[in-house]
């Protein structure tokens, strides 16, 4: 009988993102970023035009977003960001309080006017942190690498079973192949959270764009089938993580 050696990951670096199409202030921001945050816990990226931001393709979470730019708001940037990563925690800045109410159109961390960025970003990039890691919640362990491996449940956009091994694919694009088949993931996977639609898929519902009666469609654009067997249970789970009857 194999056994498998424990691990414990160390904790994972944290994906930020700054979109400001002043420079000053971009520099400034990134500036502060990198001081808050240990560069060895950090994947950091800056842009100036959130059109290039989202084209990037890249999923971050936590996201510091100028309001005033040009061709896209700050609001409707985070709009977009949120819907590839729901848990991304977003701060806005900005020049201008006429946008304090604004913001509130969209899930956000915090505002912050431009003249206090540096007295308190350092504050709220460390309570995003925080929410970061309540977030992460349970944890999905398996086999990976002849180790057991521990991956938070929010990360999981889908499992999909392919001949010996499933792929559990996440949101960051990191993709863990383990033996283990499909019925014991979804036996230890929160119930609330995922749905088995599949023989050979289960998806996590927090990362759901579209359902349709055959199909899921992922937020990284993946289609996901509903096979006939699956489609009650499917459209039952979906339909109680929204809150609402399709």
């Amino acid at each position: 009988m194999h056994k498998w050696k424990a691990h414990e990951p160390e904790r994972p670096p944290v994906r930020v993102a700054v979109c400001d199409n002043e420079k000053i202030f971009l520099d400034l921001i990134a500036g502060i970023v990198q001081k808050s945050i240990e560069p060895k816990s950090l994947i950091f990226r800056t842009f100036s035009d959130p059109a290039e931001m989202l084209k990037s393709g890249e999923g971050f979470q936590i996201a510091v977003l100028d309001i005033q730019m040009p061709q896209m708001t700050g609001i409707d940037l985070a709009a977009t960001i949120t819907e590839r990563s729901p848990d991304c925690q977003i701060i806005f800045v900005s020049n201008y309080l006429d946008y304090v109410t604004a913001v509130y159109d969209t899930p956000h961390l915090c505002f912050i006017l431009k003249s206090r960025v540096q007295e308190l970003l350092p504050r709220y990039l460390l309570r995003a942190r925080q929410t970061l890691d309540r977030l992460a919640g349970d944890m999905l362990a398996i086999a990976y690498h002849s180790e057991i491996t521990r991956i938070p449940e929010r990360n999981i956009l889908y499992i999909e079973r392919a001949g010996r091994l499933s792929s559990v694919v996440c949101w960051d694009t990191n993709v863990y192949k383990t033996p283990e088949r499909i019925e014991q993931l979804s036996g230890e996977l929160s119930p609330e959270g995922f749905c088995r639609c599949h023989a050979s898929f289960i998806v996590g519902l927090r990362y759901v764009a579209t359902y349709e009666r055959t199909e899921f469609v992922m937020t990284d654009g993946k289609h996901v089938p509903i096979s006939r067997a699956h489609s009650n249970t499917a459209k039952q789970a979906f339909s109680r993580f929204i809150g609402e009857q399709l």
